[in-house]
């Protein structure tokens, strides 16, 4: 089971993140959703798990995770983690497919795709429409961190795991809790901002991993002086407290220079 996975989950989705940590001992990668469909929206392919709890007149919690630009969405589904925990922990698995290999930060066309996709899920596959999530590695991470600001109003919350906010023209309509998960040496995606290389799916440049959570954080409203954690096992926790004590932005900073998923060594993008 990959932690990261089940932090994005705890911190996102699910009440109670002390319970699910004890819980989480009893998952094993093996453990799958009882059914997996491939699906076909505006012409792109999209992998939708059910847990095995959900009926016909049961809304639940979606997460649709975005691929890298070095990966598709089979093979992002497989190597997530979110998959395995799906029937688990009872939420439904959404992973749709780029139209050109990496997903548009700039034009419109896949902002476009993946609203109509959330429509969709709500009208045709039994999603909450008020536990609506969205996570992405890479150049999904930034794609993720997009829709946040540009459809708020129809997500409860944003997870990107090395990716990175393109700009600072965030506009929230709500505030939303997001959280950043950023190796400090990445390479790919630099922690402090600055020229990417050619294949990372993103602009040339980009904000540093400090200054996006801070722009998010004054976005959503929070607090505008961060808690920090001392570093443990060589991760730093930074937390801005969102209004009423939720909708916080947190950014995890890992001593390291993976990029992705920390337990896999080669880049997902």
């Amino acid at each position: 089971t990959r932690i990261l996975a089940l932090l994005l989950l705890c911190v996102l989705v699910l009440p109670g993140c002390k319970t699910m940590f004890q819980a989480v001992e009893a998952v094993d990668d093996a453990i799958g959703p009882d059914y997996v469909e491939s699906v076909s929206f505006m012409d792109r392919e999209v992998f939708i798990a059910y847990p095995d709890s959900i009926t016909q007149h049961r809304r639940m919690p979606v997460v649709v995770h975005l691929h890298g630009a070095a990966n598709g969405a089979q093979e992002e589904m497989e190597r997530s983690g979110l998959l395995s925990a799906a029937s688990h922990l009872e939420y439904i698995a959404v992973f749709p497919a780029a139209g050109s290999g990496a997903w548009d930060l700039s034009g419109d066309g896949d902002l476009e795709y993946l609203s109509g996709l959330v429509d969709e899920l709500v009208e045709a596959h039994r999603a909450d429409p008020q536990r609506i999530y969205v996570s992405g590695v890479g150049n999904g991470g930034a794609m993720a961190l997009r829709l946040g600001c540009a459809l708020s109003q129809s997500i409860a919350g944003v997870a990107s795991l090395s990716g990175a906010l393109v700009n600072d023209s965030c506009r929230m309509a709500k505030s939303v809790p997001v959280l950043l998960y950023h190796a400090t040496h990445d390479a790919m995606v630099p922690y402090v901002g600055g020229p990417t290389p050619s294949d990372a799916g993103l602009p040339d440049s980009i904000m540093a991993a400090e200054a996006a959570a801070q722009l998010l954080a004054e976005k959503n409203g929070c607090l505008e002086v961060p808690m920090r954690s001392g570093q443990a096992n060589q991760l730093q926790k930074t937390i801005y407290v969102g209004p009423s004590g939720g909708n916080d932005v947190v950014l995890y900073a890992m001593d390291s220079d993976v990029h992705g998923w920390p337990d896999k060594q080669d880049d997902v993008n």
